[in-house]
């Protein structure tokens, strides 16, 4: 009985600090939010080693910002996981220049699929060769990376992985944008 009545207690206070923190953001001009604005929550993983991806490491936590799902970060203790989450911020508002209101529930977007529809006969070998698995369901858009598949601890691994499977060098792929990749892949089997 304790465990529900700690799981009321625990959303009661997460809703009390998004409510504070969006009424706190009317209190800043120009909308300029910094991370600390944000109220975040950081969690024990509860995905098994190797239960994604054989042989590919799982973060121990997930630390994200409450009502932003995709904006979160992944670290083995806590405080990665919190420098991860304020890193993506920023890069995040580095990029956009815009931010969400501190507090306002952000609904998930999904960007295009042009560029993958291209390469769409590699999503899979692609996945099977890098990742070991075949029959992955996956939803790959334009602006899908390796790292959102990977850390970037395992990124030596993946581009070992890559140069061995395709002969390609990924490390000239800005962000590792998987269609870019795909591309040279493309490129190369064409020469």
């Amino acid at each position: 009985m304790l465990n529900p009545i700690l799981k009321l207690i625990d959303k009661a206070a997460e809703s009390i600090a998004v409510g504070q923190a969006y009424l706190v953001s009317f209190l800043k001009r120009n909308q300029k939010w910094e991370f600390s604005d944000y109220p975040f929550k950081v969690r024990k993983q509860r995905i098994q080693e190797g239960a994604i991806f054989p042989g590919v490491h799982v973060p121990n936590y997930k630390a994200h910002i409450i009502n932003w799902p995709v904006m979160c970060g992944f670290g083995d203790t806590r405080m990665e996981a919190i420098e991860k989450l304020k890193h993506n911020f920023e890069n995040h508002k580095e990029i956009q220049r815009h931010l969400p209101r501190p507090g306002k529930k952000v609904p998930i977007e999904f960007a295009g699929t042009d560029n993958i529809e291209k390469h769409k006969e590699l999503v899979y070998e692609f996945f099977q060769k890098i990742y070991g698995e075949e029959n992955i369901p996956l939803f790959i858009s334009d602006e899908s990376s390796l790292y959102d598949f990977s850390s970037e601890l395992e990124d030596k691994v993946i581009a070992e992985r890559i140069q061995n499977a395709y002969g390609i060098n990924i490390n000239e792929f800005e962000g590792r944008i998987i269609y870019k990749i795909f591309e040279k892949i493309k490129e190369k089997n064409a020469a």
